[in-house]
C-alpha cells in the first residue's frame, strides 16, 4: 500500500466514484416532477448569470483594448502606404459609375486573385492606367494625411 502509484490510483477512483453518486442523484432530482421546474430555472438562472459575467468582462478588454488603439491611431500622423492606397480606391468606387465599378472588381479578381502576377491575362494597358491612377491619388491623399 505504500506504493505511490497505487495511493493516486485509488484517490482517482474514490473521487470517481463520488462524483458519479452525485451525477446521479442530479439525474434522479431532475425526473422528480416536483422538482424540476425548480432545477431547470436555477440551471437556467446560473448560465445566465455566468454568461453575463464572461460578456462584461469581454466587454472590459475589448474596452481597453480600443482606448490603446485609439490612442496609438492617434499619435501616428503619417499615413501608411497600404492605408493611403486603400483610400484612394474607396475614394475611386464612391466616384465611378456602376459599369466602371464591376470593371475594375474584374480587373482585381483576374489579376491579383485568379493568377497572380500572370502578365497573360492581363489588359496591361488598361491595368497600368487604373494602377497609376491609384497610386497617384494615394500619393496625394498620404501628402494630405490623416482627415
Amino acid at each position: 500500500m505504500s506504493d505511490p502509484i497505487t495511493k493516486i490510483v485509488k484517490t482517482i477512483s474514490s473521487i470517481h466514484t463520488k462524483g458519479h453518486s452525485s451525477l446521479n442523484s442530479f439525474a434522479t432530482a431532475t425526473a422528480n416532477p416536483k422538482l424540476f421546474p425548480r432545477i431547470a430555472v436555477g440551471v437556467t438562472l446560473a448560465s445566465c448569470l455566468i454568461g453575463y459575467g464572461v460578456m462584461e468582462m469581454v466587454e472590459t478588454k475589448r474596452e481597453k483594448n480600443m482606448l490603446v488603439y485609439e490612442e496609438n491611431h492617434a499619435k501616428r500622423k503619417d499615413m501608411s502606404e497600404n492605408e493611403a492606397v486603400i483610400r484612394a480606391m474607396v475614394e475611386n468606387a464612391k466616384s465611378s459609375t456602376m459599369m466602371e465599378n464591376l470593371e475594375n472588381a474584374a480587373m482585381a479578381q483576374k489579376n491579383f486573385v485568379m493568377v497572380p502576377f500572370d502578365e497573360s491575362v492581363t489588359e496591361e494597358r488598361k491595368d497600368q492606367e487604373f494602377m497609376q491612377k491609384i497610386v497617384q491619388r494615394s500619393e496625394e491623399i498620404k501628402k494630405k494625411g490623416r482627415p
